[in-house]
């Protein structure tokens, strides 16, 4: 499959999952937004793709602010001129001192809790909630 002309988001895109999502649909063709909220690793990805020949951009953002889930849409909107798609890839477990992150349920208190379904689940339908009306502009747009 081949994504010419198209613009996509990946969140959690400077590592793992959300930098091979990024690269691949890169390679494809795509121009994608490196979304990450470590800014050396967005930076990173963003400049292996730039450097293979694609187009992309680094954004800084902490999905779990809707300012920053905000900000992720417009600047892939304006960069590209277009949304088609997004990969709400970002997870991760909130820092506990003295705790890993892979700690058992019994160790895990009521803020890693929370951090974990703030970026597992809000931050996903936060994404969605904004992204959506942007790919069904341009859905109408070509019908």
């Amino acid at each position: 499959m081949r994504f010419e002309g198209k613009a996509g988001l990946v969140t959690g895109a400077g590592s793992g999952i959300g930098r091979a999502t990024a690269k691949g649909f890169a390679q494809r063709g795509g121009a994608v937004a490196v979304a990450d909220i470590n800014a050396d690793n967005a930076s990173r990805v963003a400049a292996e793709i730039i450097a293979a020949g694609g187009k992309a951009i680094a954004i800084v953002a902490d999905v779990t602010k809707a300012a920053d889930v905000e900000m992720m849409t417009s600047r892939t909107t304006q960069e590209f001129g277009r949304l088609d798609f997004l990969h709400n890839n970002a997870f991760g477990f909130a820092a506990m001192p003295g705790v890993s992150a892979v700690a058992a349920t019994a160790d895990t208190d009521d803020r890693m809790w929370n951090a974990t379904l703030e970026v597992g689940l809000t931050a996903v339908f936060r994404a969605i909630k904004r992204a959506v009306p942007v790919c069904a502009r341009r859905a109408a747009v070509r019908s």
